[in-house]
C-alpha cells in the first residue's frame, strides 16, 4: 500500500510563505518576526526593471508523502530536509528525534536512523541537518553530529562557543575551514518599553571560542501591554525586521540579506551578501524594489493572535485585545525577503513575504537577479532547494506532516497573477 502520492505535473502559484532563523516561540512566529515583501506598480517588476525583464518561472508538485498511521511515514515536525546526488532524501525530524530517509524521486519511505539520548548516534533534539561529500551532520544546541550515508555513527563534535549572557547557545550549521553558523537563544537587550529583543547569529570556530558576530542584524521589538503582580506583559512587535541569512550548502560561505527595519521609512532597495566563513564580505549586490503597505486584514491577524496569547493576563478577551491594539506599534509597509535559500547549484531563491502574492527573486551563483518564480501555496513551508526541486512541509488539519517536493520549470517572461 502506498502511502505517498504523485502529483500530476501542474503550475503552482499563490501566496508564498514565511519563516526563517533560530525559533521564536509563539502565535504566527514566520508571520511576526519575518514579515516581507516586495510590491509592484502596473507594469514595473517589484525588484528593477519593466515588466519582462526577468523570465518568470513556476513549480509543480511532483509528489507528497506522509502518513500518520503507518511507521517511518508518521512525521510530526521535520526542520530540515537533505538531498544526496544518489536521490536519497534525508529528512530531520525534531519531535522524534531522528533522521528519516526517503526515495528523492517517489516520496517511498526507506529507513531511518538516530533516536533520543545522550549516546553515540543519539541527540535531544534534531535542529538543522545536511551533507558534505558523504557524510551526515546532524545538528542540535552544543553538538554537531557526523554519520554515513546509512546512518553509522562516526563521530560527535561538541561546540565550545557560548554567546554572551542572557542569550544562550542555538544549534550551529558546520562550515568549511573549521567554521561554523550558530543561532542563539532569545535575549532582551534594553529596558522596557520598547524592549528590543535579538536573536543573533555568529560565525563561531568549531574548535574554540573565537566568533564574529553576523553584521546587520536587526532587533526584534516586544511592546508592554500590561502588568499582572508587578510583572510586564508584552507582545511582539509586529512586522519588525531580521536579516535572513542561511549557509551555501556546501559549507563555504553565507549568504545574508540585510533588510530596513519594517518600522523606519521603506527603501528603494535591499542588500544581498556573500561572506567568508570568518565573516569577510566577498560579494555585495544592490536590488531594487519597491515597498508595499501591510493589509488591513493581515495586521488584525497578528493583533488577534497576540491577543489571544496573553488573554489570561486580562479580565476578558476584549480587554486583552483592546490593551493589544493599543500597545502593539504597526508598520507601514513590509520588507522584501522573508526567507533565503541558497541552492546546490549555486543559484540562491529569495521568497517573499506570505500574503503579498509576489514572485519570489531567484538570483545567480554571481547573486545577479535572473528570474522571478510564481511562489508556491501559502500551506507549504520551505525548507530547502535542491537538484532543481524545491523541498517542502505541509501540515494537515490535524497537526500531521507531509513532506512536498515541487520541481522548477523554467519558463519565458509573463505575468505572475
Amino acid at each position: 500500500m502506498n502511502h505517498h502520492r504523485t502529483v500530476p505535473r501542474r503550475s503552482q502559484g499563490a501566496v508564498a510563505w514565511g519563516g526563517f532563523g533560530p525559533p521564536f516561540p509563539g502565535a504566527l512566529a514566520g508571520l511576526v518576526l519575518l514579515a516581507l515583501a516586495s510590491g509592484c506598480d502596473a507594469g514595473e517588476d517589484p525588484r528593477g526593471g519593466p515588466e519582462g525583464d526577468l523570465p518568470l518561472w513556476s513549480l509543480e508538485e511532483t509528489f507528497e508523502t506522509g502518513s500518520p498511521e503507518v511507521a517511518g511515514y508518521d512525521l510530526t515536525d521535520v526542520p530540515a530536509v537533505a538531498v544526496s546526488p544518489d536521490g536519497i532524501a534525508y529528512v530531520a525530524e525534531a519531535r522524534d528525534p531522528g533522521v528519516r530517509t526517503f526515495d528523492a524521486e517517489t516520496g517511498g519511505y526507506l529507513d531511518r536512523f538516530g533516536r533520543e539520548g545522550p549516546g553515540p548516534g543519539e541527540f535531544e533534539r534534531v535542529s538543522f541537518l545536511g551533507l558534505r561529500g558523504d557524510t551526515v551532520w546532524v545538528s542540535e544546541p552544543g553538538w554537531i553530529h557526523y554519520f554515513s550515508p546509512v546512518g553509522e555513527p562516526l563521530r560527535s563534535q561538541r561546540v565550545l562557543f557560548q554567546p554572551p549572557a542572557p542569550s544562550g547557545p542555538g544549534a550551529t550549521v558546520p562550515l568549511s575551514e573549521g567554521w561554523g553558523l550558530m543561532s542563539s537563544t532569545a535575549m532582551m537587550i534594553g529596558p522596557g518599553p520598547p524592549m528590543p529583543m535579538e536573536m543573533p547569529r555568529y560565525l563561531v570556530h568549531l574548535d574554540g571560542d573565537e566568533a564574529h558576530r553576523i553584521p546587520g542584524i536587526q532587533p526584534t521589538q516586544v511592546a508592554e501591554v500590561g502588568r499582572v503582580g508587578g510583572r510586564p506583559v508584552v507582545v511582539r512587535r509586529a512586522f519588525t525586521g531580521y536579516d535572513a541569512s542561511a549557509p551555501a550548502p556546501d559549507g563555504s560561505s553565507v549568504l545574508v540579506v540585510e533588510q530596513a527595519h519594517a518600522h523606519e521609512p521603506a527603501p528603494d532597495s535591499f542588500r544581498v551578501l556573500r561572506l567568508g566563513v570568518t565573516g569577510d564580505t566577498l560579494e555585495a549586490v544592490e536590488v531594487p524594489y519597491l515597498p508595499v503597505p501591510v493589509p488591513d486584514d493581515q495586521v488584525e491577524e497578528v493583533v488577534e493572535a497576540e491577543a489571544r496569547a496573553v488573554e489570561r493576563a486580562f479580565p476578558s478577551a476584549s480587554a486583552a485585545l483592546a490593551a493589544v491594539r493599543a500597545g502593539l506599534e504597526l508598520p507601514g509597509h513590509f520588507l522584501p525577503v522573508s526567507r533565503i535559500l541558497p541552492a546546490d547549484d549555486g543559484t540562491v531563491w529569495l521568497a517573499s513575504y506570505p500574503g503579498s502574492a509576489e514572485p519570489w527573486l531567484i538570483l545567480g551563483p554571481d547573486l545577479a537577479p535572473i528570474a522571478r518564480l510564481a511562489p508556491p501555496p501559502d500551506d507549504l513551508r520551505a525548507l530547502a532547494v535542491t537538484g532543481g526541486a524545491l523541498w517542502a512541509t505541509r501540515e494537515d488539519e490535524v497537526g500531521w506532516t507531509r513532506l512536498v517536493r515541487m520541481e522548477l520549470v523554467r519558463g519565458s517572461s509573463s505575468d505572475p497573477g
